[in-house]
């Protein structure tokens, strides 16, 4: 039985390799391609966004809107504010021209009714200092302590200057407020009424009498921070000297 004859490959041929797949044949059609691509892909970024327009447009002009109404709203806001803090202190500035105090006296309500911060704290302690009984200026004094858009101090300073006034009248709630205003909290600085009302409770026991509870005013009133004006000067000379006296 004869065998099946193998055949030798011809040494001179060569094998043909395949092309790879997606190879482009030359460099221009490389060039093409991606130029292709590229067009696609900025073809769907456009539509994209032009989808995301069509469905938030509405929202996006709203939210637009809404700020450029506020910002107009604040710059109005603003403005009024401005003209309104003018149109007040042209008001103050004809109630101190009047000579007559009974006139500043029923003048001052309207004003209080009108204006606002410092210029209303200031037409408070004006109304005290008209006031021609004892009782007008305690309600004015204790209307300034009980603002609560004023600043602590200026708060306080109201409530000294009511407890200055029920010395008089009421000395045991004279006590009472001052001891109030005396107290300083841990770690705080304390207010600028805090050495008055300590220099005042030890004015107000001397003159009971009572010679250690003075004693022990003034140096509480001496021990105070001497820095950022909390203690004057003439604070401390005088409560040295009155400490010099009740030794």
């Amino acid at each position: 039985m004869n065998k099946p004859r193998h055949t030798r490959p011809n040494g001179k041929a060569k094998a043909t390799l395949p092309t790879p797949l997606g190879a482009a044949a030359n460099p221009a059609q490389a060039d093409q391609a991606a130029a292709f691509f590229r067009e696609v892909d900025e073809a769907m970024r456009v539509e994209k966004m032009q989808t995301l327009w069509r469905q938030w447009r509405w929202p996006l002009a709203g939210v637009v809107l809404a700020a450029m109404v506020g910002a107009a709203a604040w710059q109005g806001y603003g403005a009024w504010q401005a003209h309104a803090d003018k149109t007040t202190a042209a008001r103050w500035n004809e109630l101190m021209r009047l000579q007559n105090a009974t006139d500043l006296a029923k003048a001052l309500p309207e004003f209080l009714q009108s204006s606002r911060y410092g210029y209303h704290a200031l037409g408070q302690l004006a109304q005290a200092a008209a006031a021609p009984m004892p009782a007008g200026q305690l309600a004015a004094y204790q209307a300034l302590a009980a603002d609560t858009a004023q600043p602590d101090w200026l708060r306080a300073f109201g409530q000294l200057n009511a407890a200055v006034v029920l010395l008089g009248t009421n000395p045991a709630e004279t006590q009472a407020q001052l001891e109030l205003l005396a107290k300083t909290e841990l770690g705080t600085p304390p207010l600028p009424t805090v050495p008055l009302a300590l220099e005042l409770l030890a004015l107000h026991a001397l003159n009971k009498g009572d010679k250690a509870t003075a004693k022990a005013y003034t140096q509480k009133l001496l021990e105070l921070p001497q820095q950022g004006g909390t203690l004057t000067p003439a604070l401390r000379s005088r409560a040295l000297q009155r400490l010099g006296g009740l030794q």
